[in-house]
Formats: structure tokens, sequence, C-alpha cells
């Protein structure tokens, strides 16, 4: 019988380790952990913009988390100072210490610096800032339009609305500026205009004086917002004549660095300038405010969108997370997503002008126009 006993408590014994064996193996799935590494601005001149950019990322990061509860994303975010050899740095720290799975970055110039890298090391990438060099059908996906588009249909726009008689194009020297002046040039025609490159800050002056002095009733701006913005207060200091500006998509980035050094849009009254179109359909704009208790700032919508088309798409075989994103058809933060055969975002633009010294939409332009 104390036999017969002892052989009930192993048998017992044995279904219930059995039993914890089985059913907890069904009711806790595995964790997946996903090394993301983020590259942005986080100082210098556009660190504001940068910072809006991570904190777009990092919401994300919890939403994403929480609708796919068996993977966890470990954050890995550097600083570039939009500076070529910090975004080098960041990148091989990225790669070699925290060994991440994909990458999130922001700026042109640590794109342009590692891009050869990025795809000998197969590290699939959701990017804002242009490519300017080696943009192909790879690992890097630009959440951003192709620079021309948005510009050739700009200078298409203010070619048919409107009426200027003498208009300076003023420009910076190299990528992707020289790319900028050639769409416009293409776009807009040559007939009135008189081309004005800056290749150091003391043109600036220069140019501000010519423009004041010589009845130019437009400049047409292709550059960094700090120098379009003090050729602005420059040319404003020298003339009280009525000029319209019209200002490429930098005026989105940079408009509270135009109000910093102008004190506000006054001078810009009647101008012209270009836009991404955005579409939260997300809630995006809620959900930010929920954690941040702030509005999101400039391109923290962006910042979002990257994270999610990189995490959606995600598989742990490289070449298949490649062509998840490839194949992305979503609405994001920041509108409609698709991308083109090189990998560059499809997106519609919005011509907004200042009116009453408040930036308003007044026209759309469609991709597929």
């Amino acid at each position: 019988m104390a036999m017969k006993k002892n052989n009930k408590y192993i048998y017992l014994a044995t279904a219930l380790l059995i039993a914890v064996f089985v059913y907890g193996s069904l009711g806790t799935k595995k964790s997946d952990n996903v090394d993301i590494g983020v590259i942005s601005i986080l100082s210098g001149q556009f660190a504001s913009i940068g910072e809006n950019y991570v904190k777009g990322v990092r919401l994300a990061e919890e939403v994403y988390e929480s609708n796919h509860l068996g993977t966890i994303v470990n954050l890995h975010v550097e600083d570039d100072g939009f500076d070529p050899k910090k975004g080098i740095s960041a990148f091989k720290k990225l790669t070699t210490l925290n060994n991440i799975d994909g990458l999130v970055n922001i700026s042109s110039p640590t794109i342009d610096s590692v891009n050869k890298d990025i795809n000998s090391l197969e590290i699939p990438t959701t990017q804002f800032g242009i490519q300017s060099d080696g943009v192909a059908d790879d690992y890097i996906f630009q959440i951003s339009p192709d620079p021309k588009v948005p510009i050739t249909r700009f200078g298409k726009y203010l070619l048919e609305n409107t009426s200027f008689k003498k208009v300076a194009v003023v420009y910076e020297n190299g990528q992707p500026f020289d790319q900028f002046y050639k769409a416009m040039k293409e776009s807009y025609g040559t007939g009135n205009t008189v081309p004005m490159l800056i290749q150091n800050k003391s043109d600036i002056q220069t140019y501000a004086t010519k423009i004041a002095l010589q009845d130019f009733d437009a400049v047409i701006i292709l550059a960094m917002p700090e120098s379009g913005a003090l050729l602005v207060k420059k040319v404003s200091e020298l003339t009280k004549n009525e000029i319209t500006y019209a200002i490429d998509a930098q005026f989105q980035t940079g408009h509270e660095i135009y109000k910093q050094i102008l004190g506000n849009f006054g001078v810009l009254e009647g101008s012209y300038s270009l836009w991404l179109a955005s579409d939260d359909k997300v809630n995006f704009k809620e959900r930010y405010f929920e954690k941040y208790k702030e509005q999101p700032g400039s391109f923290a919508d962006s910042g979002y969108d990257a994270f999610m088309v990189l995490m959606n798409a995600y598989n742990k075989d490289k070449k298949v997370w490649q062509k998840n994103i490839a194949l992305t058809k979503v609405s994001g933060a920041s509108g409609n997503i698709s991308f083109d055969a090189k990998g560059i975002r499809n997106q519609d633009f919005e011509v907004k002008k200042i009116i009453n010294g408040e930036v308003q939409v007044i026209d759309h332009i469609k991709m597929t126009e």
C-alpha cells in the first residue's frame, strides 16, 4: 500500500510539472528584443528640431510596444549636431557598441556620410533629411520627398499665380541648394530673374543692398533659415519698398528662426512659403499632448512616422524587413506614406501665405498633378 501511495504522489507531481511546463510556455511568449539607433540633431542651431524629432520617436516607441507586447525596443539615441564628423562617430558607436538592428536618422550630413556603411551592414534605415549622395533601391528610406519635386512644383505655382517683374533668386552654395536652384530655374524660368549665390556671410549684405536699391519686387529664397532671415532683415532695413518673398520648405523647419531674427512676420506680409502636407490620421497630436503636456513642435510627427514605418515593417530577416518597408502604404502623423522605386517618399505639398502676420494655407499641390 505504501508503495502504491508513493507512486500516486510521483505521478501527480510529474503531471503538475508537465502542466506547469506546457501551460507556462503557452502563456508566456518569449520577448523579441530589437535595438534601434536614433541619430538626431541635439546640439547647435537646429537642436530644437532634433529634440522634437526624438520626442516623436519616443512616443512612437510607446505606442508600438503597447500594440506588440512580444517585442521590446531598446532605443539608443545619439547627437550629430548637424555635423558629418559627429554623425560618423555616432554611427560607429551604435553599430559597434550597441549592435543596432535598425536606424532612425534625421540629418543630411550624417546620411551622406554613412550611407555606404548602412548598406554594407544591411541596416534598415528611415531618414528625414535629404540624401544627396547614393540614392538607390537600398536599405535607406527617406520619409521626406525628393527635393527637386517640391521646388519644381513651387516654381510652377509662382509662375502661374504671380506677376512679379524683377525677381532675385537667392540660394546657398553646395548640395542640395544647387539642386534647388536648377529645379526653380527649370520650372519658373529665367526671363525676369537674377541669380544670387551665397558663398559666405558677407554676400548676404551685398545681395540685400542690391535687392533694396535695384527695384526688385520679389525674392525667391532657397537657403538655410538663418541666411534667409538675415537677408530679409537687412533688406527691410535698407528699403521701405514692398517686396514679396517666396521661401522654400526650409521655412517650415525654420519659421521660428525667422521669427526670432525678424521679431515677427510683419516684413513677410503677403509672402509665400512651401510646406510638406501633414494630415494626422493616427491621433498623434492627442497622444503627444497626453505624454508631453505640450503641442508637438516642428517635425515631431516625422520622428513618429520614421519609427513607425521602420518597426511596423520589422522582420528578423533584414532583407525581408527592407522589402516590407518598400511596400509601406499607410496613413501617418505627417500624412500618407508610400515610397517610390528608390525609397523616396511620395508626398503632397501645401503653399502657405502670410496674411495678417499668420501663416495660412492657400493651396494644395498633389504629387499626381
